[in-house]
């Protein structure tokens, strides 16, 4: 058995700030408990079990006490889930000291865990959170969204670049090391455009990739197939083949390998919060830039050179001179390319699209995957 005590539980909402309790967590053999502290009042004890990767568990108390049903999974070294109390859905996540040996999470891409580490903590999560009032009583909150802000988002070598911006507000930019951080930071954006496959088919390829690429036509060849989803239980790219050569017939491409480790990161989340789905959108960064570049396809790569300045001009024409510049100079090359800087900036001038109601998706009708994840791509 392993406990830890004074452990920090943060819980996000959609209504007023980031609340932080403390608490302990008692880790044996196929169990893990919660024992959350909440003032002027007893303490929440949900016992949490195993199921498919996740732990469940609920919290009855005494009678005349509200129900509390809990569901949380690990992400790197974050425990992230859901929180239902008394009609209410809530985000929460905690980390423990030290790696947990006896547990029955999962820790390699077989099961959809990452395995990366030395993350840092949410700094501006521990910078904003308060501790509860006794007007909160067992009621958690989370974050209050002032203004509207939009954020675009691409996968980088270090993580995820993200850059955003308020409603009359200069642009913001973070890197984030995982999808636990940058879909719990604070303040949270209203709106989330992500270049990321969100909602994947069991077999066979999706709508909205077949429907990007006849919209690039000759440049079609920048959108690849989304990864089937029993390939995310794959250690290798080895074993990815063999699996898909079951299921379809053909082998995995080496494009789609690549974001497998990414693309479990942003499923996990979502499938563990749901109601993240309002705000997190797919993209894809050439359809925007398509649509940003009046309707016409950039005709040239966007690592070469040529194909560097034509988007860094779209860039600085729409949020202002220097707005690219500004956030190079932010982050080491190897960490964020410049590529990932266009195509973040195409994400969030979509993000603003959809906050304004003039984006467009496709396919006209999506379609949800076996999760119940919308399969759409918004530019």
């Amino acid at each position: 058995m392993q406990r830890h005590d004074n452990v920090r539980f943060e819980f996000l909402g959609g209504d007023d700030a980031l609340v932080a309790l403390r608490g302990t967590v008692i880790v044996r053999d196929d169990e893990m408990v919660l024992e959350v502290e909440c003032r002027d009042d007893r303490p929440y004890s949900i016992r949490g079990t195993p199921r498919r990767g996740f732990f469940i568990g609920r919290h009855e108390g005494l009678p005349g006490d509200v129900a509390v049903e809990a569901k949380w999974t690990r992400l790197d070294d974050i425990f992230i889930g859901t929180w239902v109390e008394g009609g209410m859905d809530y985000v929460f996540k905690f980390r423990l000291p030290r790696v947990i040996e006896k547990q029955p999470v999962r820790r390699s891409l077989r099961d959809g865990i990452l395995s990366q580490s030395d993350r840092r903590p949410n700094e501006a999560l521990q910078a904003t959170a308060k501790t509860p009032t006794a007007h909160e009583r067992r009621v958690v909150s989370g974050t209050k969204i002032a203004m509207r802000i939009a954020a675009g988002v691409d996968g980088c070598r270090d993580g995820w670049l993200c850059i955003s911006r308020a409603e009359g507000a200069d642009l913001r930019s973070a890197l984030y090391t995982n999808a636990a951080d940058l879909f719990s930071q604070e303040p949270m954006p209203e709106l989330i455009a992500i270049d990321i496959p969100i909602g994947l088919t069991d077999s066979g390829g999706r709508e909205c990739d077949g429907a990007a690429r006849r919209m690039l036509g000759r440049r079609a060849c920048c959108v690849f197939s989304a990864p089937i989803r029993p390939v995310l239980g794959a250690e290798d790219y080895a074993e990815a083949n063999r699996m898909r050569v079951e299921v379809e017939g053909k082998k995995m491409s080496a494009q789609a390998w690549g974001i497998v480790k990414k693309v479990c990161e942003v499923d996990h989340v979502l499938y563990a919060t749901p109601a993240l789905q309002v705000r997190v959108r797919e993209v894809h960064p050439e359809v925007c830039f398509m649509a940003w570049n009046g309707g016409t396809v950039m005709s040239e790569r966007k690592r070469s050179p040529a194909g560097k300045a034509a988007r860094k001009r779209l860039v600085e024409t729409h949020f202002g001179a220097g707005a690219f510049d500004k956030v190079r100079a932010s982050y080491a090359r190897r960490a964020v390319a410049d590529d990932d800087i266009n195509d973040a900036f195409a994400a969030l001038w979509t993000a603003e699209r959809i906050l304004n109601n003039c984006a467009k998706f496709i396919p006209e009708q999506p379609t949800y995957d076996s999760r119940r994840l919308r399969m759409e791509m918004w530019y």
